[in-house]
């Protein structure tokens, strides 16, 4: 959204595995049902998310079950344990709490629509785009049909840039700077020496 905005402003974009403001859209019509599926698990979802704000206005009790079933510790072996305490401090704050479920909200409602209505093509921005190797998609769908939507939405977004360039991750999942760290570092650092040598004309891989 800033680079449709503020083109000026951006020497080049790094995506890792982003989310396209059609895939809900394109989901919906290939799988009809997913439409009532998600609406259910979304506001199944709200409905627990506000028990949560509620409970930490309230002040969380550590111990109790609603304070299990809202705070996850933010435990992760991949986190040190600095980063960890920090997520596990902010899911007690309910303004944390009321901005990830804003987020949740307008994931494929406004901020999908923002995306839709300032789409732009980069020139020759240079750019890379980073795609999941391994599925993580919802059960029951198929992995195939939709690996192969967000396969070429992505390349649909590297498409953006007469200097995009899309590519598929091995051994990685949806959280490709965790499985895959060095891809991650590689295609920046490929993005900012083209960004340095605008006259390289040619694609930055």
């Amino acid at each position: 959204m800033f680079a449709n905005l503020y083109r000026d402003e951006v020497a080049g974009l790094v995506l890792d595995d982003p989310s396209h403001e059609e895939h809900f859209l394109r989901v919906a019509r290939i799988y009809p049902e997913v439409r009532a599926i998600a609406a259910a698990e979304r506001a199944q979802g709200d409905r627990d998310a506000q028990a949560c704000i509620d409970a930490a206005r309230a002040g969380f009790v550590p111990g109790t079950r609603v304070f299990a079933q809202c705070v996850s510790g933010g435990s992760n072996p991949r986190y040190l344990d600095a980063i960890s305490a920090v997520y596990a401090r902010l899911q007690t704050q309910p303004s944390f709490l009321e901005a990830r479920l804003s987020e949740e909200q307008a994931f494929d409602g406004d901020s999908a629509a923002q995306l839709r209505l300032s789409r732009r093509g980069y020139g020759d921005l240079p750019m890379i785009v980073l795609t999941r190797a391994l599925s993580d998609l919802p059960p029951g769908l198929p992995v195939d049909e939709q690996g192969l939507l967000v396969y070429f939405l992505h390349e649909d977004l590297a498409g953006l840039s007469r200097r995009g360039v899309h590519r598929l991750v091995p051994e990685s999942s949806h959280d490709i700077h965790f499985d895959q760290p060095q891809a991650v570092i590689g295609a920046i650092l490929e993005v900012v020496a083209a960004a340095r040598n605008p006259a390289g004309a040619r694609a930055v891989d």
